[in-house]
């Protein structure tokens, strides 16, 4: 059946008084503290009406999932599922508005050392829509301790250590280490030490700059 001019006029203008799916208040690779075993709700908001929303842990690089990173979806009529059965339990994700202003708040709970990642938030659009991406890094804080500066290096491939400062003996380099020491940010690696190797410099790399260790005591190299 053909539209008449008037029609198809009137289609073109509801068009283009659509609400433009993307997000107003995007975090932008944005770093966010917590600490172990409390809850962190991570909140998008956003106009348009996107089909489903899709929030799981970001590779890196690229506006995608990790293998088997996706971990929660809600659809338009805030049904959510669970895509990674192991979170299952500890995560939630609630969607409210219209398509002028909407919210989506995505929890997760009992944080653990090794939810230090990047978080992607994905507005699956529809018809003629472009998908919007937007990601955040959330860095962990717990009790344990991990000498991620001073003078200390430690070489991962035959596990000694070497001090450079002032050509510092060892039980000279370990009263500078004990000095230097930041407890109440500290970062584990991960248990798969080899295996996960790659992951664990991500998760670092992220929390050093996060908490300006970049910046703090270059005397150590």
């Amino acid at each position: 059946m053909l539209l008449s001019v008037e029609s198809l006029l009137l289609l073109l203008q509801l068009l283009a008084c659509a609400a433009v799916l993307q997000f107003t208040q995007p975090y932008q690779g944005k770093s966010i503290m917590g600490t172990v075993g409390s809850s962190m709700n991570f909140s998008w908001t956003f106009i348009g009406d996107p089909v489903t929303i899709k929030w799981g842990i970001k590779k890196a690089g690229v506006n995608a999932f990790e293998s088997n990173g996706l971990i929660l979806s809600v659809a338009k009529d805030g049904t959510q599922r669970v895509e990674n059965q192991g979170y299952n339990g500890r995560v939630n994700g609630i969607r409210s508005g219209n398509s002028q202003s909407a919210q989506v708040v995505f929890t997760l709970s009992t944080i653990e050392m090794k939810d230090m990642e990047s978080y992607l938030c994905v507005l699956r659009g529809g018809f003629g829509e472009s998908d919007q991406f937007d990601y955040l890094n959330l860095v962990v804080e717990g009790n344990y301790s991990y000498a991620s500066f001073g003078c200390i290096t430690a070489a991962a491939a035959s596990g000694t250590r070497v001090c450079r400062e002032e050509h510092l003996d060892n039980n000279a380099c370990q009263k500078k280490k004990k000095k230097t020491r930041m407890a109440s940010n500290s970062i584990a690696p991960p248990t798969l030490f080899k295996e996960d190797w790659p992951k664990w410099i991500r998760r670092f790399e992220r929390y050093r700059i996060s908490t300006e260790l970049n910046k703090k005591l270059k005397s150590c190299r």
